[in-house]
């Protein structure tokens, strides 16, 4: 994962372009000449750190300083996801506009956080960083230029030098054709940036001078009189390299999301977006505020299919941008039409015919929608009928069809994917992609009957957060890690949420314990003051902790002689384990599904007390002469009580 390089900026910039393809890792070049000059705002790339693969040394040299340490991700606790840590170090990357062309202005966002102590009332102590380079780009002399669709020519570009952007707002270009600095601290503190906390930095520079808004307030839009700055946007275009961070830094700083742009921001951009806990006290609500409804509605029309079109609704489920929507039922049909089943609408967060409602799209079990969006969107469907006899069979196989749909939003888009799989084990699956309002919206989404009956199944019908894993592997592949060494994430579960766990096991089969554990315990590290373990469990239905002994199991399946044990033992090699850890007011319940290769299911169930209701705890799980598969891991909050 670290990479210790300590090279000059050209050997930099020959590694990137030899082992990094910008076309394929960072969009796309410009679409076939057209009518347009130029395009609405393009994305030309972005880098986050949501998984320990980020820094793949193949698309990225990280470098430290004598001093320093070498860049690394961690996962910050207000951001709440893994970031990029910075102490005297850098990481670059073959700069994305280098394939593009640029309008009038080149632009780019990221998200920065410069940690300081404070005082009693929460103030920064200390001197902050203000002068060390957060972004820069870079041309050197002796690097070689990438193949960039924005030259006509296709030779070297000759402009040397480069252009930063640091804390106070200071923007230095300083290169073989010019030189600019505006907000240079030696001459104005800006206070643009405080250290102390995150904050999200939008910049553009264009050909009549530069803006720059921070968490959504616009701190500057300078109009330069005696600098033509369309050359610093000519130099964005086309210098080879973008580095994050510098190596003469005098304090630690995080860095995420960090998008670049071949054109102007608009107000879209500069808004700040939301981001775990940032502007929230820590430990207030976990960065989760939003009350999502609880449904009570788990029939929808009449048994006998006679309710007609837009007389019977769902419950509203609202649910707003970092959260998605797994709804399940099962469906009835008079099997009249191909549209006499189960329908889907996503619209604004407003009551039906009130003001403010609209519907982005409405679409139907046969694949078919309408809306003020459904003309934007796009279908991909597998199993679907392609003649009229084919839809006969549909009509037939939907009465009794078991259907869960997931609505999954990202930025200002949302996917719905529709799966139905009849009595007859036919199955059915539409998956639809469509532009529904800004990424910081509150979206509906209800069902309707139409000639059709729907039974919700409540305890399979919820919001979920997907929740990055930083640690994809626990142990050793060869299943020699021993006991309490090899740990995942914690994954901290406030009382309104449940977490769910997926993940392959592995074991060296040399006995009963061979494979996963579970620890739940307190909101502490390991170790640390206020660190206790509630419990410990296992794969095997054993286990120990404070709370362990009040506990209860409930099992399925498992061994009852030595035979059958020997049989467990080589069945949970590869053995694909689903774990759901609910809170339940001041307990706790843990149900791990474990589905072996050869279609063996053991299935575990422990409860135990785990604190006042209110409480936050933490869970890890931890290896013992085994080896864990991290898959994926969501938290979820129920729709029905």
């Amino acid at each position: 994962m670290k990479l210790n390089l300590f090279a000059s900026q050209a050997a930099i910039v020959a590694l990137l372009l030899a082992g990094t393809s910008c076309n394929d890792d960072w969009g796309q070049a410009d679409p076939p000449a057209g009518n347009q000059v130029y395009p609405t705002l393009q994305k030309a790339g972005e880098i986050n750190f949501d998984d320990e693969t980020a820094l793949d040394p193949d698309k990225y040299v990280v470098v430290e300083s004598t001093g320093g340490t070498a860049p690394e991700i961690v996962t910050d606790a207000i951001a709440k996801s893994p970031v990029l840590q910075l102490n005297q170090g850098t990481v670059s990357f073959a700069n994305p506009l280098a394939n593009l062309k640029c309008q009038k202005a080149a632009s780019f966002t990221f998200w920065m956080h410069q940690p300081m102590e404070k005082d009693e009332e929460g103030n920064p102590i200390g001197d902050q960083d203000i002068q060390s380079p957060i972004i820069t780009f870079v041309n050197e002399a002796s690097s070689p230029a990438p193949e960039a669709a924005s030259r006509i020519e296709a030779e070297p570009y000759s402009v040397y030098g480069s252009l930063s952007f640091t804390a106070n707002g200071k923007i230095d270009y300083n290169t073989t054709a010019g030189t600019f600095v505006a907000n240079d601290p030696a001459e104005a503190l800006t206070g643009y940036i405080p250290g102390g906390e995150w904050h999200y930095v939008a910049v553009t520079i264009n050909d009549k001078g530069y803006a720059i808004a921070v968490d959504g307030e616009k701190k500057a839009e300078v109009t330069v009189e005696d600098f033509d700055t369309m050359q610093m946007v000519e130099f964005m275009n086309n210098a080879s390299t973008v580095q994050i961070g510098s190596l003469e830094s005098t304090q630690q700083l995080l860095v995420d999301d960090v998008n670049i742009y071949r054109n102007a921001l608009t107000d879209k951009e500069n808004k700040r977006p939301k981001k775990g806990n940032i502007g929230k006290e820590p430990g207030s609500d976990n960065g989760d505020d939003f009350e999502y409804p609880i449904a009570t509605k788990s029939e929808i029309g009449l048994p006998d299919c006679t309710t007609a079109w837009w007389s019977e609704f769902s419950d509203y489920y609202s649910f707003p941008g970092n959260t998605a929507l797994h709804l399940a039922f099962t469906n009835h049909t008079s099997g009249g039409g191909n549209w006499n089943n189960w329908n889907l609408c996503v619209s604004t967060n407003a009551e039906r015919g009130a003001d403010g409602y609209s519907e982005y799209f409405v679409i139907r079990s046969d694949a078919y929608g309408w809306g003020s969006t459904y003309g934007d969107g796009k279908w991909n469907n597998s199993g679907y009928p392609t003649n009229d006899s084919e839809w006969a069979d549909f009509r037939t196989n939907m009465e009794g069809a078991y259907v869960t749909i997931d609505l999954v939003r990202a930025g200002d888009k949302i996917t719905v994917t529709a799966k139905a799989t009849a009595e007859n084990g036919t199955v059915y699956i539409e998956e639809f992609t469509a532009p529904a309002g800004d990424e910081d919206d509150v979206l509906n989404a209800f069902l309707i009957v139409d000639g059709s009956y729907l039974e919700m199944d409540k305890a399979n019908t919820y919001y979920y957060t997907a929740v990055p894993l930083m640690k994809k592997e626990i142990g050793l592949p060869d299943c020699t890690t021993g006991f309490w060494a090899e740990f995942t994430d914690y994954f901290e579960i406030t009382p309104n949420k449940n977490l769910e766990i997926r993940f392959i096991n592995h074991t060296s089969g040399g006995g009963n314990w061979n494979n996963w554990n579970l620890c739940v315990s307190t909101n502490a590290e390991r170790g640390a003051d206020g660190y206790s373990e509630y419990f410990v469990i296992r794969s095997d239905a054993y286990g120990w902790g404070a709370s362990y002994g009040d506990g209860k199991w409930a099992n399925e399946g498992y061994p009852t002689n030595d035979s059958e044990w020997a049989d467990f033992r080589t069945n949970m090699e590869g053995a694909n384990v689903v774990m759901n850890i609910a809170r339940n007011g001041e307990s706790t319940t843990v149900t791990a599904a474990q589905n072996c290769p050869n279609g063996t299911v053991y299935k575990e169930v422990f409860t135990a007390p785990t604190g006042d209701e209110d409480d936050t705890i933490n869970a890890f799980l931890l290896v013992d002469g085994s080896y864990l598969e991290m898959q994926s891991a969501q938290f979820t909050v129920a729709a029905f009580k």
